[in-house]
C-alpha cells in the first residue's frame, strides 16, 4: 500500500514538471516568430517600424505589426491612401488592402517570419490548408501551395532553416477509431513543411498507438516538445468511445530527426496542468500602458485577455487530472467579466470540481504582500474534496490588504472560496529586514562609486544567516555557499542623494520635496539667480519631472519592519518603486529574488533587465509550494 502511494507521489511530481512546458506569464513563444527589420517599414499614414517586432493578427481581420520599443502598432499595408478595409464575404469579398486577411486566412491565420518573408498559414476548406507568402512590408502576397491537412488546429508554428513545424489534423474513417464503429474522426500529427517547395512530412510516430490528438508545446534550441493523446481499450470496453485516455510527452530533435519519449504512459496518468494566461490585459499597470497605444488595445479589446481559453484547451487536450491557474486579482473584472468565474464554469462543464480563491504571498512565508487569484480544479471522478492551502504565517500588523476588503463582493460568486484563516500559533509575516540583513553591502553611501556588476559574480554574505527565512534561502536545494550572485542594481546617479535622505516608507511626494531641498542648497551654493538659465538647467538636472499629483507611489522606500509591497515586471526599468531601506539605491536582482522567495542557488543567466522582469512576473516559490501541497494532500486522501 505504501509503495503504491510512493509511486503515485512520484508520478504526480513528474507530471507537474512536464506541465511546466506550457506555463509562464507573458513569455514569448519562440524567437523564431520574431524578425529583425533592418529598414523602416511605412504604412499609408506614415507610421514606421524599425526594430525587433512581432507580427500578429487582430479581430478586425487585418494583419498588424507591433513595435515593442515604440509601443505602437501599424497595419501591415504598403499602399498609400489605403482605407484598410477587411475581407467581408458579403460586402467586400475582394479587398485591395495588403493587410486584409482573405477568405483562406480570415478565420484562421498563423503568421510566421522566415528570412525576408512573412508566411501565412490558413485554411482553404474543411480538410485542406493553404500557405501564403508576402514581403516584410506587407506587399506582394502570393499563394504558394495547398496542404493536404486540416489546419484549423494550427496553434503553434516554429521555423528552423526554412522548415516550419506545426501540428495538423488528418481526417480518417476507421472501424476501430476512438469514436466507435464506423464514425468519422481525425488523428493529429507533427508536420514538417518546406517553406519553399511546400513538401510536407509527418514526423510524429502515429502507427504504434491509436492517437487521436497532438499538442505542440514549445521549442527549445534544437528540440520540439509535444504531447500525444490516445485511448487504450480495457477489458470492459466495446470500442474506443469508452476507452480511457492517456497522454505522452515527446521530444523531437530537429537536427538529428530523432524523437524520444520524455515521460512514460504511467508518468502521465494523472497529469496536472499548472500555468495561466498573461496578466497584462487585466492588471492596472498593463491597462494604463495599453491606453497609451490607442483605444483599440484597451481592456476587452486586448486579445491577451482571452488566452485563458487556450490554457483550458491545453488542460482538456492533456486530459488533466487537476488544473491550477494563477492570475492577478484584477482578472475578476475584465470589462465586467470575472475571468476566474468563467474558467471555473468551463471546467465544471468538462467534469471538474472547481473553485477560485485569493491568496496573499505573505501568508506563506514570502516577505512581500502579493495577492493573486488561483483557480484549482480536480476531476469529479477522483471523488475527493479540494483542500484550500493552509497559511504558514500571519498578519501581525492589524491591517487589511486591498483585496481582502473585496471578500464580501467575492462571496457572491458561485465558485469563490474564502481562503483559510490565520491562527495565533502561526509565525508573523517575514519582513524586508528579515530578507535583506545578511546580503552583501554594495552601495553604502550616496558618494559611493557605482559599479556595474555582472550577474554571475558572487559576493560574500555580510553575516551568517540571522533567521529562519535566510537559512531557507541559503540551503533550499542542499547547498550553502559562501555568497550569492546577481548583486547588480540600476544606476540612478541623479537620485542617489535623494534616496539617502528619504525615510523608510517615504513615497514620491517626500522624494520630490527632498529633491527641491537639494536643488535650493546647490543653487544657493553657486549663487544662481532665480529663473536664470543656470538656475533652470540645474533644476532640470536635479529634480525629477514626474507629476506629483499622479505619481505619488512611483517611488517607495522599503520599510524593513514590514513585508515589501508587490514587485512588478517593469522593475528593471524602474527600480524606484522598491528603494533599499538603508542603502541609497534601488534593490539588486538578488534582493528582488529574496522578496519573491527565489532560493539563493537560483542563477540568472540573462541581462539585468530580463532578470528583474523574470522575477516580477513569477509566482513566488513559497506560495506555489503552498498551493501544490494543497492539491497533493487532496490526492493523498484517496
Amino acid at each position: 500500500m505504501e509503495a503504491g502511494k510512493e509511486m503515485k507521489k512520484k508520478a504526480l511530481l513528474i507530471v507537474a514538471a512536464c506541465a511546466c512546458f506550457i506555463t509562464g506569464c507573458g513569455a514569448e513563444k519562440s524567437t523564431e516568430n520574431k524578425m529583425k527589420i533592418t529598414e523602416s517599414l511605412h504604412s499609408a499614414s506614415g507610421e514606421s517600424v524599425s526594430c525587433l517586432a512581432s507580427v500578429f493578427t487582430t479581430q478586425d481581420g487585418l494583419l498588424h505589426i507591433f513595435d515593442p520599443n515604440q509601443k505602437s502598432s501599424i497595419v501591415l499595408c504598403n499602399k498609400s491612401n489605403c482605407e484598410h478595409e477587411p475581407y467581408d464575404e458579403n460586402t467586400n469579398p475582394d479587398p485591395t488592402c495588403d493587410a486584409a486577411l482573405n477568405k483562406d486566412l480570415f478565420f484562421n491565420c498563423v503568421p510566421v517570419i522566415s528570412g525576408e518573408y512573412v508566411y501565412l498559414f490558413g485554411q482553404a476548406d474543411l480538410s485542406k490548408g493553404v500557405v501564403y507568402r508576402e514581403k516584410l512590408d506587407g506587399s506582394g502576397r502570393t499563394k504558394l501551395y495547398n496542404l493536404d491537412y486540416q489546419v484549423e488546429v494550427y496553434n503553434s508554428v516554429y521555423v528552423e532553416n526554412g522548415i516550419a513545424y506545426a501540428e495538423a489534423e488528418i481526417p480518417i474513417v476507421k472501424e476501430d477509431n476512438i469514436g466507435g464503429a464506423g464514425s468519422n474522426s481525425n488523428y493529429s500529427v507533427l508536420l514538417a513543411i518546406n517553406l519553399e517547395s511546400g513538401e510536407t512530412k509527418e514526423i510524429s510516430d502515429i502507427n504504434k498507438e491509436k492517437f487521436h490528438g497532438l499538442l505542440l508545446l514549445e521549442k527549445s534550441g534544437e528540440k520540439l516538445y509535444y504531447v500525444s493523446t490516445y485511448r487504450k481499450l480495457g477489458k470492459k470496453d466495446k470500442d474506443y468511445s469508452t476507452a480511457k485516455e492517456y497522454s505522452k510527452v515527446y521530444e523531437y530533435n530537429i537536427k538529428t530527426g530523432k524523437q524520444s519519449q520524455v515521460c512514460s504512459e504511467k508518468d502521465l496518468e494523472g497529469c496536472i496542468v499548472i500555468g495561466g494566461p498573461p496578466c497584462q490585459a487585466y492588471s492596472m499597470a498593463g491597462r494604463g500602458k495599453l491606453r497609451s497605444l490607442g483605444e483599440d488595445r484597451v481592456n476587452v479589446k486586448d486579445a491577451r485577455g482571452y488566452l485563458y481559453q487556450d490554457f483550458l484547451r491545453f488542460a482538456f487536450e492533456l486530459n488533466a487530472r487537476a488544473v491550477i491557474m494563477e492570475n492577478v486579482p484584477e482578472s475578476t473584472n475584465f470589462g465586467g467579466k470575472n475571468i476566474p468565474e468563467i474558467v471555473c464554469e468551463e471546467l465544471t462543464k468538462k467534469g471538474y470540481k472547481a473553485y477560485w480563491t485569493l491568496l496573499n504571498s505573505a501568508d506563506y512565508g514570502v516577505p512581500q504582500v502579493r495577492e493573486r487569484v488561483f483557480v484549482v480544479a480536480i476531476k469529479n471522478e477522483e471523488d475527493v474534496e479540494i483542500y484550500l492551502p493552509q497559511p504558514t504565517h500571519r498578519n501581525t500588523l492589524d491591517v487589511m490588504t486591498q483585496h481582502q476588503k473585496r471578500f464580501e463582493g467575492y462571496k457572491q460568486c458561485k465558485f469563490f472560496k474564502e481562503p483559510n484563516g490565520m491562527t495565533d500559533g502561526l509565525k508573523p509575516w517575514v519582513t524586508v529586514g528579515d530578507a535583506f540583513s545578511d546580503l552583501p553591502e554594495v552601495f553604502p553611501t550616496a558618494d559611493s562609486k557605482y559599479k556595474l556588476v555582472s550577474l554571475n559574480i558572487e559576493y560574500p554574505y555580510k553575516t551568517e544567516a540571522q533567521n529562519e527565512y535566510q537559512t531557507l534561502m541559503r540551503s533550499w536545494y542542499g547547498r550553502e555557499g559562501f555568497g550569492v550572485s546577481a548583486n547588480a542594481f540600476r544606476k540612478n546617479t541623479r537620485d542617489f542623494p535623494i534616496f539617502a535622505r528619504m525615510q523608510q516608507g517615504d513615497n514620491y511626494i517626500s522624494a520630490s520635496r527632498i529633491a527641491d531641498e537639494l536643488f535650493y542648497e546647490e543653487s544657493k551654493l553657486f549663487g544662481y539667480e532665480k529663473d536664470s538659465e543656470e538656475y533652470i538647467n540645474l533644476y532640470n538636472k536635479m529634480v525629477p519631472q514626474y507629476d506629483r499629483d499622479k505619481f505619488e507611489n512611483k517611488w517607495k522606500k522599503l520599510d524593513e519592519t514590514k513585508p515589501s509591497h508587490t514587485l512588478v515586471a517593469h522593475l528593471g526599468k524602474d527600480t524606484y518603486s522598491h528603494i533599499h531601506p538603508w542603502e541609497p539605491r534601488g534593490i539588486t536582482v538578488r534582493e528582488a529574488a529574496r522578496l519573491q522567495s527565489f532560493p539563493d542557488d537560483f542563477f540568472f543567466d540573462c541581462s539585468m533587465g530580463d532578470a528583474f522582469k523574470q522575477i516580477g512576473n513569477a509566482v513566488p516559490p513559497l506560495l506555489a509550494l503552498g498551493v501544490a501541497k494543497s492539491v497533493f494532500n487532496t490526492f493523498e486522501e484517496e
